[in-house]
């Protein structure tokens, strides 16, 4: 079965990458030069800098000499296991550790294995958060749904829901189409802006990533198919 990647949201990024540390796991780095030779080797992430947006991986192998280009960007990736990709600016190389700046953007495999409904926007599906942004500040608002599954739902944003919502904020579900729903907690996990704009949808909208703490109803998905 072919795997499906989506984009990783920001947020997501620095913890993927400590867990690749903690973990010790052997990845592959390359780079492709100006020549069209490709380097490729074997890493380990030793180091991250979250605060400065940076990680640092050492060389497997010390002894076949390594010189890589500032200039062209460096791919991380699982090559056995493919389950992500990372794109990243050269920061620095010495003694076999290459620096690296922590990606903005990141593709990882799809692991969803619950339904999801999608919606268009014509149809004009919506549910009602309750979103702690900003300090104590709770804000309850209307957002279109574009999917949603019994662990998460996509949002589409305009630019002034943009400023009452942001990556990491809490929030309660309170409505699904008209459904109450008052026991579900979640996050936002990513905010990016809507690349692919499908007939009838207006531009320069956001995609939001919300997931559940916990799972929700399954009637509440049945009632937007």
């Amino acid at each position: 079965m072919d795997k499906i990647y989506r984009d990783a949201g920001y947020i997501e990024i620095p913890s993927f990458i400590e867990n690749l540390r903690t973990q010790e796991r052997n990845i592959t780095l390359w780079q492709l030069l100006e020549s069209g030779h490709r380097v490729i080797r074997s890493v380990k992430v030793i180091h991250i800098n979250v605060k400065k947006r940076f990680f640092v991986c050492k060389l497997d192998d010390l002894t076949t000499p390594y010189h890589p280009s500032p200039e062209k960007p460096f791919y991380l990736a699982n090559i056995l296991d493919k389950d992500f990709a990372l794109k990243c600016e050269y920061a620095g190389n010495k003694n076999g550790k290459i620096k690296l700046k922590i990606p903005i953007t990141a593709q990882f495999v799809e692991n969803r294995e619950k339904p999801r409904v999608e919606l268009t926007y014509s149809s004009n599906k919506r549910c009602r958060l309750a979103v702690n942004a900003y300090l104590d500040l709770v804000n309850e608002e209307e957002y279109r749904i574009v999917d949603i599954s019994t662990h998460g739902m996509g949002l589409l944003l305009n630019s002034s829901q943009l400023a009452r919502i942001k990556e990491g904020a809490t929030l309660k579900l309170l409505e699904v189409d008209g459904v109450a729903n008052t026991k579900t907690q979640g996050i936002v996990r990513y905010i990016r802006r809507q690349d692919k704009v499908t007939k009838g949808t207006p531009v320069n909208l956001f995609r939001c990533g919300v997931e559940f703490e916990s799972e929700i109803k399954t009637f509440l998905l049945q009632s937007l198919d």
